[in-house]
């Protein structure tokens, strides 16, 4: 039996909270890398802060999975050839 669905977000409605708080830590950050100086860290601790706070920011990507294989079915190919006239040497050659 299926429970209809009353109130609440619709499908697809942004998260209210989630982008506001994802605002404000974006406009942290862009505060912070101003004041930050890039030329006193390492390459590794450099690559390990972009990393850390790009979770922040941007939307983390989820992986799809094909549950089942695809049908393919069989088709042909047929030739209608370039619409160039051959060469009397390649008609010839047929």
């Amino acid at each position: 039996m299926k429970v209809e669905k009353k109130g609440g977000r619709i499908k697809g409605t942004p998260n209210k909270v989630t982008h506001n708080l994802r605002n404000q830590i974006e406009t942290i950050l862009q505060g912070y890398f101003d004041k930050l100086d890039f030329d006193q860290l390492k390459d590794h601790d450099k690559i390990l802060l972009v990393s850390k706070l790009l979770n922040f920011v941007l939307p983390k990507l989820q992986s799809v999975e094909l549950k089942e294989p695809q049908k393919h079915e069989p088709f042909n190919v047929i030739y209608l050839g370039t619409g160039i006239e051959p060469t009397p040497q390649e008609y010839a050659k047929n």
